[in-house]
């Protein structure tokens, strides 16, 4: 969903989709060609742990961050909570400071 910007696949994968669209809608409006490696995973039982690496380029205005063609990477971790194997929750910390850092802020 996030390499492909395929957000029909959000419903798939989301017991309540909504607010996943529109994150991913915004971010890739931002970073079109971003792309997400995913490093390491963690599931127990209903629970998943994922550590990922994105880079993208930013063509888009991101908040109040102009477009900037700036290559950019960060980090992030992310935790769900599946239920009918679907993610019913999901916590993500990333590194948005680090980003903000590459546009010198």
């Amino acid at each position: 969903m996030w390499n492909a910007g395929q957000l029909t696949v959000v419903n798939e994968l989301f017991v309540d989709a909504t607010l996943a669209v529109a994150f991913i809608s915004g971010f890739r409006a931002a970073f079109p060609d971003i792309h997400h490696t995913i490093e390491a995973t963690i599931t127990e039982d209903e629970r998943v742990v994922v550590q990922w690496r994105a880079t993208g380029t930013h063509r888009g205005a991101w908040g109040a961050i102009s477009p900037t063609q700036q290559r950019v990477a960060f980090t992030g971790i992310t935790l769900a909570a599946l239920q009918d194997g679907k993610i019913q929750q999901q916590h993500t910390e990333w590194d948005k400071a680090g980003l903000l850092a590459q546009f010198g802020r």
